[in-house]
């Protein structure tokens, strides 16, 4: 409502334009209550209409220049990020494990059902009973729990977009897809480029997979570890077109292989939160087979430890200098020795129950060997104990790495270890935890050690060293790959935690294919003869693969490396292409946290 204007007066003064009440209305009525009902709803919708367009807004900026939510569709990324997936419960050990139904669910006009799954802790077969199925045996059969929805992940566009702060290796990024440029890749069912992408029924495909290679650098796979080098020099007069320069001709693939075998290239270590990112499961000893009681994992060396229950040990002896061990020992459903029918050892392998959808094949059996270790536990000793030491070992080819934490000088000491050689590699003092109960885990991952204490890292970033030149897998060593010893003093050993680093494969179209043909893991008859195992020959010489990573591109791979379509196969991604770092998970409830 707004008020009559003024006019002159007799004095100069302004004095009010008389008026009607017509033409203010009743003065004794108050105006809300003259047009309550179509004033009242033309401004109800008003402000809902404006808090809409509001939060429309809104959401578009934090899109465009935060953040955004994206939904996981595949398991490439296994299993740090979930894709499409279903959850069982082990009937044999309890252990519960996702596998993986991305096919299932994006295409069910396939019909294709996932009916079964493998417990990554014991290596049961599970069948998933469902209408139309058979059903599976008792006690090994449950009904299918449907699939649940993929990891919803939250990306950060604010420090790369408007920050500036360029993208670091090893963070998890979302890009829209370029498209396949393999022009092999096509014989695999897969389209080439443009028909792949960058788009499909005219929007953008989104990607998400982990950034290993920068701008300018040569990357090298090999041995299941990835390795750099600054640049490459038959780079130089080749100037394809700038819009082509992610396409895979352009990476350049073997081109550096001479310079990988001429040592110029260095192995890329991760840190110590990546690495146990990337850490997958071999064994937890919190949840043995009950069904297995003839396959002990763990076992008593020399005597000294006892199993108390079926998750724990006692070490019961007081003899210093004498140290009593728990080894473990890689032993498996149905590997058997044939003539004698006791379980035979093998080496550890990149099997990943994720994966193992498909019925009748070898159960717990991966295509590459895995050295790369990270042993857990938690030790129970006398509170502030004053004598002996705890010992964490883990085996890598002929060498052997050991961790002796002393309880009398209060120091942890890494030792590099072969034959009777015995080399210190670093040693620094402890604050020991008042309490007798503590979480000890060593990794030996990438050429580098690292030891951890009730989850802080002792030596920052590891202790790193140079790979034999006789790199291989060793009878002596890698069948009792994990120990851990106790000198001179009694205690308890509980929640025994093995797992392996994640294995990158050199295949490119074809990922899941072994990176050498072995056909059997274990030492086989020959250990019996002392004879190195004919069938571990392929293992010293491992293939390589080499890419070059163009100026304002980078190299992304997926964790779960083969069952992965990534840069291997399609090629680079530019950095226009790129829409920012997966922060964290936000749905669902049990997997909310940060990315690593």
């Amino acid at each position: 409502m707004s008020f009559p204007k003024s006019q002159p007066g007799e004095n100069g003064s302004k004095v009010p334009i008389p008026v009607s009440l017509s033409t203010w209305g009743d003065l004794t009525k108050p105006p809300a209550q003259e047009k309550n009902s179509r004033t009242g709803m033309v401004e109800t919708w008003r402000e809902i209409i404006e808090t809409i367009v509001f939060v429309v807004v809104l959401v578009l900026i934090l899109q465009s220049f935060v953040a955004a939510c994206f939904v996981i569709p595949t398991g490439s990324m296994a299993e740090t990020l979930f894709g499409y997936h279903k959850k069982i419960d082990c009937p044999a050990c309890g252990t519960r494990f996702a596998i993986n139904c991305s096919q299932e669910v994006e295409h069910p006009e396939s019909g294709f059902r996932v009916d079964h799954g493998v417990c990554p802790n014991c290596l049961e077969e599970t069948a998933l009973d469902g209408p139309g199925r058979r059903k599976g045996e008792p006690g090994k059969s449950l009904a299918d729990p449907g699939p649940t929805t993929g990891d919803r992940v939250i990306v950060s566009k604010f420090f790369n977009d408007l920050l500036g702060i360029p993208y670091r290796r090893f963070d998890v990024v979302v890009f829209k897809y370029p498209g396949n440029s393999h022009p092999l890749d096509a014989g695999y069912g897969n389209p080439p480029f443009p028909i792949s992408g960058p788009q499909k029924d005219h929007t953008a495909m989104n990607y998400i997979k982990r950034l290993v290679g920068l701008p300018g650098e040569s990357i090298a796979i090999h041995g299941g570890d990835l390795y750099k080098m600054d640049g490459w020099q038959g780079a130089e007069g080749i100037q394809p077109r700038e819009i082509d320069l992610w396409k895979f001709e352009n990476m350049h693939e073997n081109a550096a292989q001479e310079d990988f075998r001429q040592g110029k290239f260095q192995i890329i270590r991760k840190t110590p939160i990546v690495a146990l990112a990337e850490s997958r499961p071999v064994y937890d000893q919190d949840h043995p087979a009950a069904d297995l009681p003839n396959l002990p994992r763990w076992v008593n060396a020399e005597g000294g430890f006892m199993p108390e229950g079926k998750t724990s040990f006692v070490a019961k002896s007081h003899e210093p200098g004498k140290i009593q061990w728990l080894r473990y020992q890689h032993l498996l459903r149905g590997n058997t020795d044939p003539s004698t029918g006791q379980p035979r050892k093998q080496l550890i392998t990149d099997t990943m129950a994720y994966n193992d959808i498909s019925r009748h094949r070898a159960m717990g059996v991966g295509n590459n060997w895995v050295a790369d270790l990270i042993l857990e536990a938690l030790v129970e000793t006398a509170p502030a104990p004053t004598q002996g030491a705890i010992l964490f070992e883990l085996s890598r080819g002929p060498e052997r790495f050991e961790t002796r934490i002393d309880l009398a000088g209060k120091t942890a000491e890494i030792l590099r270890k072969k034959g009777l050689e015995k080399i210190s590699l670093a040693k620094v003092n402890l604050t020991w935890p008042s309490s007798g109960s503590v979480r000890i885990r060593m990794g030996n991952v990438d050429q580098t050690v690292h030891l951890w204490i009730n989850g802080t890292p002792v030596f920052g970033d590891g202790i790193g060293f140079d790979a034999p030149k006789d790199f291989a897998p060793t009878l002596e060593n890698d069948l009792e790959p994990a120990s851990i010893g106790f000198d001179g003093i009694p205690g308890k050993v509980s929640s025994l935690k093995l797992g392996r680093d994640t294995y990158y494969t050199v295949r490119v179209s074809m990922p899941q294919d072994p990176d050498v043909s072995v056909r059997d893991w274990t030492a086989g008859p020959e250990l019996d003869k002392g004879a190195y195992p004919k069938e571990w020959e392929a293992l010293r010489q491992l293939p390589v693969k080499t890419y070059f990573v163009q100026p304002g591109h980078y190299l992304c791979m997926g964790d779960n490396s083969s069952h992965s379509s990534d840069g291997r196969s399609w090629g680079l991604v530019p950095h226009r292409l790129m829409l920012g770092q997966a922060v964290g998970v936000y749905w669902p409830w049990g997997r909310m946290g940060r990315i690593r």
